[in-house]
């Protein structure tokens, strides 16, 4: 009767110990797989490209960041095998620089923004939060 006791005594000790070890392997997964979807590339206005055209690749946003005159329109031309849709930051609310967001850009589609006034003014993906880019204008 004693060794019964005993085994049950071990196993929930056990079980005991596994639940919080087991909430937080499931905690630290979700946090690396919110990390991970929403990696974000630094922009640096400072590697800024003089230029008025954007290539969406599956690497992202090349170039990254681009330097334009106010008043210069930039087109985005996905060159993709994947749908994009080029939208101002904040994710999801798009709210930074009022009028930059696309449609859905199919493979070979293309999107082209007035930029106005000077500032700078970063943008994503909306499908691919991760794909960050920036537009400087001076």
């Amino acid at each position: 009767m004693y060794f019964i006791y005993y085994e049950n005594f071990i196993m929930k000790k056990y079980v005991l110990f596994a639940i919080p070890v087991l909430l937080v392997l499931v905690v630290v997964a979700a946090l690396v797989f919110f990390l991970v979807i929403n990696k974000r590339e630094d922009v640096n206005p400072d590697e800024a490209v003089d230029t008025t055209s954007v290539s969406i690749t599956s690497d992202g946003f090349e170039p990254a960041t681009i330097k334009i005159k106010a008043g210069d329109s930039v087109t985005w031309t996905n060159n993709d095998d994947r749908t994009h849709h080029v939208a101002s930051d904040p994710h999801p609310i798009h709210t930074d620089l009022s009028g930059l967001e696309s449609d859905n850009l199919s493979p070979g589609d293309t999107y082209t923004f007035t930029f106005d006034e000077a500032g700078e003014f970063t943008y994503h993906c909306h499908l691919h939060p991760g794909m960050k880019g920036a537009v400087v204008v001076e």
